[in-house]
Formats: structure tokens, C-alpha cells, sequence
């Protein structure tokens, strides 16, 4: 029977129950090289002893004190190796709830194998008890100080899991906000740009009913040049969208490559959609006040010097 708080013998086991083979090879390397630190120490030791340990009926005899240091060393190495897998284990892993599901597997597999070490490397000795100790108390307090020791590093790990999901998510969620802008404002752009041509057009019906047809470049009451079926600048209304494009690329690459911004960076840094810039510099788009004031602020100009 197990004592509360130490969890069951058993066969060793990895955190995931999973093969060996599913740790990267980087990563195995690492724990490796922590047992094989560790094991080397034990084993210095044990030699250091063997030279004038005392025999009991013939075998090779642990006082008191050797098993204490002994001790100690076994639960030093079980303690950093149950470290070290519990780092691989918060690398692979990206859901922190499976996470912890496996980190306390990792816990209990790691007690336990501490106390199946500690029976192998005293498995030819004889231990003199430590007073009125018994051996099966004493592999009792081998799991548990082992267990107790690594509750703490557990607990930041679980905390660093929860951090890097929760960093994660508020990324992921910035991203899809910004799609949804992108999406609504270009949406919008292209239902003014289809719009405009319709009251212009009737504009212009109206004035050949009535035999009022005026020059190219007549101006209605508010200021606002016509020209054709286009509504904008006087001199500029029968202009596409290509030579719309060609007028702002003219304007506006030069400054970016006097920068070393890219059209991406642009956006970035005037806090737009990508799209917004590409479909501007083609002379599809006109974006919103906001945005337009934003990209002039970006490019280091004035609004009104920003191409329409």
C-alpha cells in the first residue's frame, strides 16, 4: 500500500505514455546528458566507498550516513531530470489543459522511478537501518521529497503554458478584427465607387431634356466639379483607375523607397489593412478620412499633398 501523497509503484513511463521515439532527438539528448551527469557522481561515490567499506556476511555495507548522501543524490538527479522533461514537455505541448494532464503524469513517473533507482544502485549493499527507520520508510521519503520538490517548478510551468495560450489567442483574435476591418471597408469603398456614376448620369439626363447642357467642366451649386459621368477634381473627372493609380504610385513610391519601407510597412505603421494601401496605390480604392489621415501621417506628409 502506497502512503497518501505518493503515487503509485509502477513500471516507468513517459509523461504522454507515448514511445520514446516521439521526444525530438534534441530533446532526449538534453535529459540524457542530466542522468548521465548525475549517474557518474553516484558512481564516483560508491567507488570512493567500496575501498574501505566494511562487509556484512560478505556484502558490502552502507552506514547510515553513506545512505543519506545517497539518498540525497538520487533525488538531486530525479528532481533535474523531471525538470528537464517537464521544459520538453511545455515546448511540444500547445494546449495547456493536456498540458497539465501530462505534467502530473510526469510527476508520478518520476517519483517512481527515483525510488526503482534508488533500489537498483543499493540492490548489492546491505543497509544498516537508521535507528528505529525501517528501508520501506525510507524509499517512502525518497518519492515523496521527490514529488514535493518538483510541485513548485510544476506550478510555473502550468503558469507559462496558461500565459503563451492566452498571448496566443489575444493575437490570433487582433488578427481576425483587423481581417473584419479590411473586409467592411473595402466593402464599402466599392459601393461608393459603383454609386457615384448614378447621379451624375441623371445629372446629365436632365440637362439634355431641357436642352441645358452646359460646358465639360460645368459646376454645380455646392462646388462640385462634373465632367462626364465622374464626380472629383475639376480637370480630373474622366480619369480611370489606372491613371488614378499611376498619379499616386508616382507620389508615394518614391517617398518608400527613400525610407526602405515596403507597401506592407506602410500599412503597419499607419495601423491599416494591407489591402487598403495595395488598392489605393492601384487607384481602386479611396480610403476613409481616418485611414487616409493615418497614411499621410505614416509617410511624414501633409493630408491635402497626399494624391485623391
Amino acid at each position: 500500500m502506497n502512503s497518501p501523497g505518493v503515487p503509485p509503484e509502477g513500471p516507468p513511463q513517459n509523461a504522454t505514455g507515448a514511445e520514446s521515439q516521439s521526444i525530438p532527438k534534441k530533446a532526449k539528448r538534453t535529459v540524457e546528458l542530466v542522468r548521465a551527469r548525475h549517474e557518474t557522481l553516484i558512481r564516483r561515490v560508491l567507488v570512493g566507498w567500496g575501498q574501505g567499506t566494511s562487509t556484512h556476511n560478505g556484502r558490502p555495507t552502507l552506514i547510515a550516513k553513506q545512505q543519506l548522501i545517497l539518498r540525497d543524490l538520487v533525488i538531486e538527479m530525479a528532481v533535474e531530470l523531471g525538470q528537464a522533461e517537464g521544459r520538453e514537455l511545455l515546448a511540444r505541448s500547445r494546449a495547456p489543459e493536456q498540458f497539465e494532464s501530462d505534467l502530473s503524469s510526469l510527476l508520478k513517473s518520476t517519483a517512481n522511478n527515483s525510488l526503482a533507482r534508488w533500489r537498483s544502485i543499493t540492490e548489492w549493499y546491505d543497509l544498516r537501518a537508521q535507528g528505529t527507520k525501517k528501508a520501506g520508510s525510507q524509499e517512502v521519503e525518497i518519492q515523496k521529497c521527490v514529488l514535493y520538490r518538483l510541485i513548485p517548478f510544476a506550478e510555473s510551468l502550468k503558469l507559462k503554458a496558461w500565459s503563451t495560450h492566452r498571448t496566443r489567442l489575444e493575437a490570433e483574435g487582433r488578427t481576425e478584427v483587423r481581417k473584419i476591418a479590411d473586409l467592411v471597408e473595402g466593402s464599402a469603398c466599392t459601393h461608393a465607387v459603383r454609386t457615384t456614376a448614378a447621379p451624375n448620369q441623371r445629372i446629365g439626363d436632365l440637362s439634355d431634356e431641357k436642352g441645358m447642357a452646359g460646358p465639360a467642366n460645368s459646376e454645380s451649386p455646392d462646388g462640385v466639379a462634373f465632367e462626364g459621368l465622374a464626380v472629383g477634381t475639376p480637370g480630373r473627372g474622366n480619369e480611370d483607375s489606372e491613371e488614378r493609380g499611376e498619379r499616386r504610385r508616382a507620389f508615394v513610391m518614391p517617398k518608400l523607397a527613400s525610407t526602405g519601407w515596403s507597401r506592407s510597412r506602410w500599412a503597419a505603421d499607419a495601423g491599416v489593412g494591407k489591402n487598403c494601401v495595395y488598392e489605393y496605390l492601384r487607384g481602386v480604392r479611396q480610403p476613409t478620412s481616418e485611414n487616409r489621415r493615418a497614411l499621410a501621417e505614416a509617410l511624414a506628409v501633409r493630408l491635402e499633398d497626399l494624391p485623391e
